[in-house]
């Protein structure tokens, strides 16, 4: 029967239950060619998750439907391009919070180009142009976000690696203010210009000692600087 059906059934959402105390559901798949191929490959992801999870103030839901396309291109043993892509839908209802029921599409497309001179040390520039709007036209909530950014991996063999990178990215943008569908649009970045960096560290101590040390900041152009930092130390049995 139905009932039965759906209960075995992998696929079936029942987030539309009012019953359901908490939710968690995620649909990955992903098609390929030539993946392992030195030359080139081209790979597809679909990706659908939905959260569902009850508050103090009433229940909260949030989801993402991702279509992602990705193109390698080795054009030598150092140097290789990347072409990826993104499109879909993000979600957010809530049964408190008027301003958190929001649906944003979101467009993206991102070179790259990397530098590999060598199996340890690997450098790259990338660039990103991004669209997304509200499917609310009445609110007229819309941003247009240029990126460009650099950044560098170094590893040791059996030691760690560090990794740093620096992006500028300049963000046109429409709409209500100070609203979490303006957080959510923007990143947590502000309209206009906006410089974020990072910096990390990972070092194996020894066979049973890590340690991770990292660094982010970010500048925009109404906002002071902001630094956030944090030191972990791992210890394994």
């Amino acid at each position: 029967n139905q009932d039965l059906a759906e209960a075995y059934n992998p696929f079936y959402n029942p987030n539309l239950d009012s019953s359901l105390m908490s939710y968690n559901n995620t649909i990955r798949n992903t098609i390929f060619f030539n993946r392992s191929y030195t030359k080139f490959s081209l790979e597809y992801t679909y990706l659908n998750n939905k959260i569902k999870s009850l508050l103090l103030n009433g229940f909260q839901s949030n989801g993402k439907v991702s279509n992602f396309i990705k193109l390698r291109w080795n054009i030598t043993s150092k140097y290789t391009l990347l072409f990826t892509s993104d499109f879909g839908d993000e979600f957010s209802a809530s049964d408190f919070l008027v301003d958190k029921n929001y649906t944003i599409n979101f467009r993206t497309f991102s070179p790259e180009f990397r530098f590999q001179p060598s199996p340890v040390f690997r450098v790259s520039l990338k660039g990103d142009l991004t669209q997304k709007e509200n499917a609310d036209k009445e609110l007229n909530q819309n941003a247009n976000i240029i990126g460009l950014g650099l950044e560098s991996r170094y590893n040791i063999v059996s030691k760690g690696s560090m990794f740093a990178n620096i992006n500028l990215s300049h963000i046109d943008y429409s709409g209500p203010e100070n609203t979490p569908s303006q957080v959510d649009m923007l990143e947590t970045l502000l309209p206009g210009l906006n410089l974020t960096w990072s910096l990390s560290w990972q070092w194996n101590i020894t066979k049973y000692l890590q340690l991770s040390m990292n660094y982010n900041g970010r500048k925009s152009e109404t906002a002071k600087v902001v630094h956030v930092g944090g030191v972990n130390l791992r210890a394994f049995f």
